[in-house]
């Protein structure tokens, strides 16, 4: 596959990424070099297939740990590219993915060249790209552009704020509107664990409270 953009899909519908499949081989510059339908098949995949771009859900195996995937390969040295690919299309959805580090941002309703668009864009020129760049959400059906002001502030702020992996990862889904006990679920912590994790998000973004919060993201 020398010369093709090397690239992962995970997918926990099988006929969507069999479907997500057809549209990026299609073209012969781009390969799949394997697909998941788990969090832990994700990342051994990053490991032993070297993509270049990893296409991946918001929600995965029932849970949304989407952000989460993402802020775990965009750790790693030298880590490929993120495209998200979703059934989300609101403007948090869209923030959080731009805080876990994606590269783009697709929804699933898009036109499949959007789709292809995105992921070329995000080998190309990695950093926020087509989705993730100016208004999340305000073209429903395509690939948003990226959130200006607060969201793109709020990533600032939080990239200087010191979060701790852990402590990004809860504060991409207070950001999804999720609850304290949604969290704990879905990060597998227990409730007191996700309430610590909670306060120190706020203080280090020097916010009293999450209305403060989505209003620093211009999500109110």
């Amino acid at each position: 596959m020398a010369g093709t953009v090397r690239v992962v899909l995970v997918e926990d519908h099988p006929i969507v990424r069999a479907g997500a499949r057809l549209v990026i081989e299609r073209h012969r510059e781009l390969g799949v070099v394997g697909e998941t339908g788990t969090v832990t098949g994700a990342l051994r995949l990053v490991v032993d297939a070297g993509p270049d771009v990893v296409v991946l859900p918001m929600r995965l195996q029932g849970r949304l740990c989407g952000t989460s995937l993402c802020a775990a390969i965009k750790d790693r040295p030298a880590p490929p590219a993120v495209v998200v690919f979703t059934a989300f299309a609101a403007p948090e959805h869209a923030a959080a993915a731009l805080l876990a580090g994606a590269d783009g941002f697709v929804h699933k309703g898009a036109e499949p060249a959007s789709l292809l668009q995105a992921v070329r864009a995000a080998h190309v020129r990695p950093g926020p790209g087509p989705g993730v760049e100016e208004d999340p959400g305000s073209r429903p059906g395509e690939a948003p552009a990226e959130p200006a002001g607060g969201p793109a502030r709020l990533v600032r702020a939080a990239a200087g704020a010191g979060l701790t992996r852990r402590e990004r990862e809860v504060l991409c889904l207070m950001l999804q509107h999720l609850s304290n006990d949604h969290i704990a679920r879905d990060l597998y912590l227990g409730l007191p664990t996700v309430k610590t994790h909670v306060r120190h998000v706020l203080r280090k973004l020097g916010l009293a409270h999450r209305a403060e919060l989505f209003r620093a993201a211009g999500l109110t």
